[in-house]
């Protein structure tokens, strides 16, 4: 039997993936309609080259920084509940929490998400120097490949999905067994 705060700790994890499961399918949902309307023909509004020069980038700059925000809550599940997820679930979080720690999520999120200027200099951040930051977290996927990773409704043979959405998926379920619950966690 489980003590009552290890119970509650694990509670806490599985309404803390839930969450973040809803924080990454707004995010799929928002990537799906932008990318829908940066593929439209001209008659949509924000369709000219002004529009293609200015406002997609900047859109799309606003969805990958609600990504890395997102992607942050992430490591700090790994990081402060990793001792309360079951250990094969806790493993593939951790392996996570390593490629977005490599990825500079949370240095990109520190520095740039929120901020006008850069904390140590106290100079204006450039577009420029977001661009770079974000290009190592996204590298050179498109759009509707970065809302594959987060959000894939394949699944392998075990029914576990090897996007974000599935790993978070995977840690509320596995955490919901070792308590004894049985209404698992479905995207």
């Amino acid at each position: 039997m489980q003590n009552t705060d290890e119970k509650a700790k694990k509670l806490e994890v599985i309404d803390i993936a839930g969450r973040l499961l809803g924080e990454l399918a707004a995010l799929r949902h928002q990537i799906v309609i932008s990318d829908s309307l940066s593929q439209v023909g001209r008659s949509v509004p924000f369709a000219d080259e002004m529009a293609k020069n200015m406002y997609w980038p900047l859109i799309n700059r606003y969805i990958y920084s609600s990504l890395a925000i997102t992607l942050n809550k992430v490591m700090e599940l790994y990081e402060k509940y990793q001792a309360h997820i079951p250990s094969e679930a806790r493993v593939r979080l951790k392996d996570s929490y390593n490629e977005f720690q490599d990825l500079g999520i949370k240095k990109y999120r520190n520095d740039y998400c929120g901020h006008i200027q850069n904390q140590k200099t106290k100079k204006p951040i450039t577009d420029d120097e977001v661009d770079e930051h974000l290009k190592n977290i996204v590298g050179n996927r498109s759009l509707s490949e970065i809302g594959q990773w987060i959000w894939d409704s394949s699944v392998d043979e075990h029914g576990a999905s090897s996007c974000i959405s599935g790993l978070l998926e995977h840690v509320a379920n596995e955490t919901q067994k070792s308590i004894g619950e049985t209404s698992l966690l479905t995207r």
